[in-house]
């Protein structure tokens, strides 16, 4: 099932990823990933969704790889599909700010 991570959600962050999963046709779980731009040195974190069916996926991958996918932070589901970014994640704040998602 889900581990859980220390990761802190603020209320900006939890009220901007409600009224995303809100706006959805279908029923999903939030996803947190993170990309950088070429040349850029900044990061920039996401938060997007998976369907139904892909989070089926990622529960037979973990079964099979024995990483961890789904995670608890602060009271929200996460699926993170890059195990490269928990420990990044560990101690931290999501926040949200100017329509953007933070990571401090």
């Amino acid at each position: 099932m889900a581990r859980a991570l220390d990761l802190r959600i603020t209320d900006a962050a939890r009220t901007a990823i409600d009224d995303f999963m809100a706006g959805l046709e279908d029923e999903g779980v939030p996803a947190l990933c993170v990309n950088r731009r070429w040349g850029e040195k900044q990061e920039h974190w996401m938060v997007g969704a998976y369907h139904t069916e892909r989070i089926r996926f990622f529960e037979q991958l973990a079964r099979v790889s024995g990483f961890d996918y789904f995670f608890q932070c602060d009271g929200l589901l996460f699926l993170l599909p890059y195990n490269g970014v928990v420990g990044r994640l560990e101690g931290r704040t999501l926040d949200y700010a100017f329509s953007r998602y933070l990571v401090r």
